[in-house]
């Protein structure tokens, strides 16, 4: 969980390629590491607790999209509470789904769940 202020929009780092998430396999096509708290928003891509292994198409499009539409909101100056929470069917060790959920003082809220297996 985080607040995201607008000191926190374009802060976020790129994931660290010594980063290695579970079911991560270097250079197979699909695969990304894929932030939990997007890098829009000040997400660390040096910090392994954010990173998991997500499809390249889910990550760089509808989360992606889904996290810019976030610091919208936050650049016309609310300051929103971020959770992001992936899922694991039992005994996996990469998550099937990454859960979002984002609301502000003022009664806005968004909420999506992503499928990145």
């Amino acid at each position: 969980m985080a607040i995201i202020t607008l000191a926190d929009l374009g802060t976020g780092s790129k994931p660290s390629r010594r980063i290695i998430p579970p079911g991560f396999a270097k250079n197979t096509p699909g695969h990304t590491r894929g932030h939990l708290l997007p890098k829009s928003l000040g997400g660390d891509g040096r910090v392994s607790a954010n990173i998991v292994r997500t499809s390249s198409k889910v990550d760089n499009g509808a989360m992606a999209a889904f996290g810019d539409s976030i610091a919208t909101h936050v650049g016309n100056g609310n300051t929103v509470l971020f959770q992001a929470a992936p899922r694991y069917l039992p005994g996996a060790n990469v998550p099937y789904r990454v859960d979002i959920n984002a609301f502000d003082d003022n009664g806005w809220s968004v909420s999506a769940q992503f499928l990145v297996g």
